[in-house]
């Protein structure tokens, strides 16, 4: 005869709690993704292809001339060629070499390359070794500059680069610490020389506070998030619901702090961004909702100015400013590169295109290469009427995609 021990008492109400909590979560988040979506306008391909005889493309930058450039590595990886980047009148883009330089380090073994980050007219190049190499267009010319690395070593293959002003550029560890290089005392490589420091190492401490770090100290803060667009750098120590911002002048490295609440309007855990024109960023969906959502405010909203309409997007993921005619007073509207996850499984991206006043417009993008340059923060550049050429590189090549988005 088998004995049966009852399941005591204080065990089942636990249990039947959890599942009734369970199910009501279930039913909740099938509520609330079972609402129809608006279907959105779609950013078309207009042209597609790949560019010949290119094993990378860089970087790509408007100047002042008005022309576009773009810089390459030639299919066998020894010579760097800064080209103008020209369009056809079927729209079709094409490349036109204006110089070219030498590969310094190509000599030393080092064919394979990957892009580490892209800024207009400076790329960050990574090798198959693991050294990093910004290279600048400075007009028809570019330069290779000296190696980056921290205190001696190579950079590890995680850290994220991010350009903070004309000049500045800062390095950010999973850790928390801040590198700040000044681009302006970089000078040409050297194939085979030490991995140049941060001018300055950093890191932010409890009570959001930035304190200096030296080679061979230990740090460490894995709640600390560190936001940089040109022009502002917002970070937190994680602790609470506050942030510290600074203001950064376009021409030299002057800090303003400010010190702000995340908390505006939004739930206590919610994440914060920085994006162009002085925008902060804030997350606003809780983790039921179909679709993660942002909403996007002034900086001066934020300090006692008058309310300022919201531009909302689904996640962020990178920004560029609205084309403009060089001497014309500045649009001031941003294109926002977002993604969306229904479900939680799948993945949906596009586009919005938001004015000072708040007034935006959405689109989708399903073309493969602009997916592809979104979710990477990879080369993208705003063209006028609304077209937006995106560049992928593939194992199979340098592809690019120029899409118009029916404004």
């Amino acid at each position: 005869m088998t004995n049966k021990k009852a399941i005591p008492f204080f065990i089942k109400v636990p249990v039947i709690l959890a599942v009734v909590i369970a199910l009501g979560l279930v039913l909740a988040m099938v509520f609330e993704n079972s609402k129809p979506r608006p279907k959105l306008p779609e950013c078309a391909t207009v042209k597609s292809g790949r560019f010949e005889q290119t094993s990378m493309l860089a970087a790509m930058d408007r100047f002042s001339d008005g022309e576009y450039r773009a810089l390459t590595l030639n299919a066998k990886g020894d010579t760097w060629v800064v080209n103008k980047l020209g369009f056809a009148q079927d729209f079709t883009p094409y490349l036109e070499a204006k110089s070219t330089i030498a590969n310094a380090i190509y000599p030393f073994e080092e064919s394979k390359y990957s892009l580490a980050a892209t800024f207009g007219n400076m790329a960050f190049v990574r090798t198959e070794s693991g050294r990093t190499l910004p290279i600048r267009m400075d007009g028809d010319n570019a330069t290779m500059l000296n190696q980056l690395g921290v205190c001696g070593h190579n950079w590890k293959s995680d850290v994220i680069f991010r350009r903070l002003n004309q000049s500045t550029f800062v390095s950010l560890e999973a850790n928390g610490r801040l590198g700040f290089y000044n681009s302006q005392a970089w000078q040409s490589v050297i194939p085979r020389e030490v991995p140049r420091s941060p001018d300055t190492l950093m890191g932010v401490e409890s009570g959001n506070m930035l304190s200096v770090l030296q080679c061979g100290q230990e740090y460490s803060n894995g709640k600390a998030r560190v936001r940089i667009e040109p022009g502002l750098l917002a970070y937190s120590s994680g602790e609470g619901h506050d942030f510290a911002v600074y203001k950064v002048a376009p021409d030299r490295l002057s800090l303003e702090t400010q010190r702000l609440s995340v908390d505006a309007g939004t739930n206590p855990f919610s994440d914060f961004v920085v994006a162009p024109y002085e925008q902060i960023g804030f997350k606003t969906s809780s983790w039921l909702e179909r679709d993660e959502k942002w909403a996007f405010y002034p900086l001066t909203h934020l300090q006692g100015a008058p309310a300022a309409l919201a531009v909302e997007t689904g996640e962020p993921l990178d920004y560029r400013e609205e084309y403009k005619v060089y001497g014309e007073q500045e649009p001031r509207a941003v294109w926002f590169a977002e993604r969306k996850r229904p479900y939680n499984i799948l993945k949906e991206y596009g586009l919005t295109v938001a004015a000072p006043a708040g007034e935006s417009k959405k689109f989708a993008v399903t073309d493969k290469v602009a997916v592809k340059a979104i979710s990477e923060r990879g080369l993208w550049t705003v063209l006028p009427g609304g077209r937006h050429l995106f560049v992928e590189n593939s194992k199979s090549g340098v592809e690019y995609a120029l899409l118009q988005c029916p404004l």
